[in-house]
């Protein structure tokens, strides 16, 4: 019996010891291999043992190395066959962190097997990151390879959605010419024009309505978009200048929403008198 106790306690020891040292090796500090560069990078990953480590908590390396355009090193990695389409925590591959640097490593990462397509959970995709940071050259290649132009992700938003709640001028045009569909709504009924003259994004909007954004289209909340001056969440004098343009266009200021509000009622409760005074001046009323 005391043998038994023993032997049973002596394993259970083992396997403590064991699952010490895995805990401490995935707790290791792999930070340094940031420093990698054409000269170290060689020495710092002699062979294929820490091509595949995480560093800043969860990202894997060669992810860092294609958000920072670290070309020398990301080809060292995928020269060791290190896996091009692994994936951080949020499930961004590199290609997709590629966005943010350079289209050499774009290259770089679709001749060595990454997905163009590659997908986050919630369907996000290099496209799209590229769309929402503004970067046109990315944006421009990733359309040339392949990419859908009007790609949904799982609340419906869409390359040119991303790009006009941010006011990213060149890359909507891009998205317009390519095909962009400019009346696509998100989850919320939302559309990119709407977003766009909330934010104050003056030339988005009128590039919207070139071509041919449905300046009557409701929201959930029944909300167009000749709402979104008195709706908006900073108004501001560009606000102004996108009524005259949605007025051109043919809006509606008495629209009414789901509530039974008007712009002009709208502004009154929020108390912005220089846009009470523009729609009033426009012929508004409650």
């Amino acid at each position: 019996m005391k043998s038994f106790q023993f032997f049973f306690l002596f394993t259970l020891f083992l396997i403590q010891c064991r699952s010490t040292n895995s805990t401490s090796r995935s707790a290791q500090n792999f930070q340094y291999l940031k420093t990698c560069n054409a000269s170290n990078a060689k020495i710092l990953f002699p062979d294929a043992n820490l091509i595949n480590e995480k560093v800043d908590n969860g990202q894997p390396i060669l992810s860092y190395f294609a958000r920072t355009g670290n070309i020398d090193c990301a080809k060292w990695l995928l020269d060791l066959k290190t896996n091009p389409n692994q994936r951080d925590a949020r499930g961004f591959t590199p290609l997709i962190f590629s966005v943010y640097s350079n289209l050499k490593m774009m290259d770089l990462l679709l001749e060595n097997g990454a997905e163009l397509n590659s997908e986050t959970p919630d369907a996000g995709n290099a496209l799209i990151l590229a769309a929402e940071i503004g970067n046109l050259e990315a944006v421009q290649y990733l359309i040339g390879k392949g990419m859908n132009v009007n790609h949904l992700t799982k609340n419906r938003g869409t390359p040119l959605m991303h790009a006009s709640i941010r006011g990213h001028d060149q890359v909507v045009s891009h998205l317009l010419k390519k095909g962009a569909d400019p009346n696509l709504a998100d989850v919320l009924n939302i559309t990119p024009i709407m977003h766009a003259a909330s934010n104050g994004h003056v030339v988005t909007v009128s590039l919207l309505i070139q071509y041919n954004a449905d300046i009557h289209k409701k929201d959930y909340k029944g909300y167009t978009v000749i709402f979104a001056p008195s709706d908006a969440r900073n108004p501001n004098e560009n606000h102004l200048e996108i009524l005259d343009i949605l007025m051109k266009a043919g809006a509606n200021l008495h629209d009414r929403n789901d509530d039974g509000d008007t712009p002009l009622s709208i502004a009154k409760k929020r108390k912005l008198s220089f846009l009470i005074d523009k729609l009033e001046s426009l012929g508004a009323k409650e």
